[in-house]
């Protein structure tokens, strides 16, 4: 079209279907077979160069002439070592039937070959074709360049009558694996997953940001407008797009909808989790069905995540006074309007259907239950994908950005913005992000107040605001004050830049947190990692007496049961309650030598605290067995778990928002030691502005 970017301004509708559209666009996929074609590709298209540059003698043609028959000769010595790298990878450890590929592992077998046919390797025989060594057209990793423009270049004879012939030939494919694995490969956002499936197993590359594609093409459009009935939270799919936040508008609408005509309810005695998928669960998940078919005066639909599932819970089930329609994996758009007319005439003759899809489906998107078509919808459990490779990367790609904790790598706190569902929240919490915050608007609260003690998991996906700012001006070291007084967890939030804004913190504020004493500075990693202490545990404890002391030999124990619970959670300082009935405690002996006194001490560390005739406070990580020497033979009783690390009555975290720069936005709280921050970091500009991976 010729049209320049920056004189564009593109309206995109149904616009939160880009980022899976990217990451679907973005995938390659190859096998042997595919190799072999392309050097059959490139071989016709070598032959027609040689002749038509042998017969008009032009430069440019001798040269494109000669760049395709080094690249010829490149793929030839490529398609063995392929072949080698497939037969190699069945015999591999499979995780979910799959095999990470390394980026590098890909790429040294193209520069391989380059090396091999430039003699600077052994070479092998070919189909009794021997690879004379040539020149080389580049240095290094220019040769992949050179090689990925030739194979984008090919051009192919075909029969008349067959439309663009060249738009899926095998040699465009391997084209564009090497132009991705150059532009993307450098980083961690390019993963490669083998499976076995078909005769010889395939090779799939996944770009996890979809940011890294859009985000510099929106950046070069004169303006964009974003829209969708769907695209809620705006400012989550601004990040997801790789846009940022500076130039970017968001406007969100209230549903003409009549609320009343969308009223939901959760049914919390079934599951859909594997391990729980018992007889009684799957009669329990229809009973629920049939009952809402009952109570609807027309016809219901029902989605499940998979067609397995959907067989399951409908397929083998019975349901009474409806008439039961199931999707099928082979219908066409054709099936699906007919089946629109199907329920117009059943509605009108007063028949109920139960219409059973799946999600992601045919029935389930971009379809138009118009005039009422529908009295009431049934979603089972949620579309979470498959344990896979490629989801364990995707964290990986954000861990690696991010470091969590001095306890443990992996994060398991993250913002989310207000407005996701319960069903997005699990779905993040399914990735292993377990707190979310804060102010998230669920129902189910965390410390929203110094009473508001979580109960449950899903409570921490909203994280309460407790004692205001950080901020100048906008912070009160009164209303901090008042928070750490009540006691619980006290959550302060921070922002360290607005546009190009420095936002100062208040240091009246900072210098109260610096002279109180009864609290703990800590993250919300840590604080949840100690609340699950309290929902699972397990110690062993024995004494034996030497002379006029005993010694109590404790440990609180890391478990099987307990790790399966809470799979998430950091191994933090736990801090157990003794009693020795008034006895002074002499010494408190850790594996490598004698734990601390921490009288007074704030943040996490082990250790422990006595004061003359009172309980011994002991805080120590799992699997960390001590000995504690006391006078005498008194009786002892271990009373269980504080609440907080070091008995403290107040828990104290700052949220420090938009973390763009940690060195910047840590620097000015070099002399603030005692502080402690659950930084909310967003990736820099060039590593992909995205926020928001495949999690909601």
């Amino acid at each position: 079209m010729e049209v320049d970017l920056s004189d564009l301004t593109v309206i995109v509708d149904e616009a939160h279907n880009l980022p899976d559209r990217i990451r679907m666009g973005m995938e390659r996929r190859f096998t042997p077979t595919v190799v072999r074609n392309a050097v059959i590709d490139l071989e016709e298209y070598t032959e027609r160069l040689v002749e038509s540059a042998a017969s008009l003698g032009t430069d440019g043609l001798a040269l494109q002439s000669s760049l395709a028959s080094w690249a010829l000769n490149v793929m030839k010595v490529c398609r063995g070592r392929m072949a080698d790298l497939f037969r190699d990878l069945l015999s591999e450890p499979a995780e979910f039937e799959e095999r990470r590929v390394d980026v590098e592992r890909l790429r040294n077998i193209f520069v391989a070959s380059c090396d091999e046919v430039e003699g600077k390797v052994g070479q092998q025989q070919l189909q009794a074709e021997q690879i004379h060594s040539v020149e080389s057209p580049g240095e290094g990793l220019d040769r992949l360049k050179i090689l990925r423009d030739v194979l984008l270049d090919v051009e192919i004879k075909v029969d008349a009558d067959e439309e663009n012939p060249n738009i899926d030939i095998d040699a465009h494919r391997i084209g564009h694996l090497l132009e991705d694995m150059l532009r993307f490969g450098q980083g961690t956002a390019l993963v490669y997953v083998h499976d076995a499936k078909g005769k010889e197993g395939r090779i799939t590359s996944h770009l996890l940001d979809p940011g890294l594609v859009s985000g510099p093409v929106l950046k070069k459009w004169a303006g964009s407008i974003l829209m969708s009935g769907t695209l809620y939270p705006p400012k989550m799919y601004a990040d997801l797009l790789g846009i940022g936040q500076q130039k970017t508008t968001s406007r969100q609408y209230n549903s003409p909808f009549a609320s009343q005509r969308r009223p939901i309810i959760v049914a919390k005695d079934v599951t859909t989790r594997y391990q729980d998928r018992t007889y009684e669960n799957t009669q329990r998940i229809r009973a629920h069905i049939q009952a809402l078919c009952d109570s609807s005066p027309g016809h219901v639909a029902v989605f499940t995540p998979s067609y397995s599932m959907l067989n399951e819970y409908i397929g083998e089930g019975q349901f009474h006074g409806v008439v039961v329609r199931m999707e099928d994996r082979t219908w066409s758009k054709q099936d699906v309007d007919q089946l629109l007319d199907v329920l117009e005439d059943a509605k009108q003759a007063g028949r109920r259907i139960l219409l059973a899809g799946v999600f992601g489906g045919r029935l389930s998107e971009g379809i138009d239950y118009h005039n009422g078509l529908l009295d009431a919808v049934a979603c089972i459990g949620i579309p979470n994908p498959p344990p896979s490779i490629h989801q364990k990367a995707l964290r990986t790609y954000i861990e690696e950005r991010v470091r969590a904790s001095s306890w443990d790598s992996r994060p398991i706190s993250t913002y989310t913005p207000a407005g996701l569902t319960m069903a997005q929240h699990t779905t993040v919490a399914g990735q292993g992000f377990v707190v979310h915050g804060d102010q998230t608007g669920l129902s189910t609260t965390a410390w929203h107040n110094a009473t508001d003690d979580p109960i449950d998991k899903w409570d921490w996906y909203n994280l309460g605001r407790r004692g205001g700012s950080l901020e100048q001006i906008i912070g009160s070291v009164e209303e901090v004050q008042t928070a750490v007084e009540e006691g619980g967890l006290v959550n302060l939030y921070w922002i360290g830049r607005v546009n190009d804004a420095t936002i100062r913190h208040d240091r009246d504020i900072t210098a109260y947190l610096s002279q109180v004493e009864d609290v703990w500075f800590t993250t919300w990693g840590e604080a949840w990692s100690y609340w699950t202490v309290s929902k699972c545990h397990e110690f062993s404890h024995s004494v034996r007496t030497e002379a006029n002391q005993s010694i109590l030999t404790f440990e609180s124990l890391v478990t099987q049961e307990c790790t399966s619970m809470n799979p998430e959670a950091w191994n933090v300082p736990v801090t157990w309650t003794l009693d020795f009935n008034g006895t002074d405690v002499v010494s408190v002996q850790g594996e490598s030598g004698a734990l601390a006194n921490i009288t007074g001490v704030r943040k996490s560390t082990e250790g422990y605290v006595q004061h003359p005739g009172e309980y011994l406070h002991l805080s120590v990580l799992n699997g960390h067995a001590v000995e504690i020497t006391y006078n005498g033979t008194t009786d002892y009783d271990i009373i269980g778990r504080t609440s907080f690390f070091n008995n403290h009555s107040t828990a104290v975290t700052i949220a420090a928002h938009e973390t763009y720069d940690l060195f910047k936005w840590s620097k000015r709280f070099v002399d603030d030691d005692h502080l402690v921050f659950t930084w909310l970091v967003e990736p820099r500009e060039g590593l992909g502005d995205s926020l928001w991976l495949q999690y909601v």
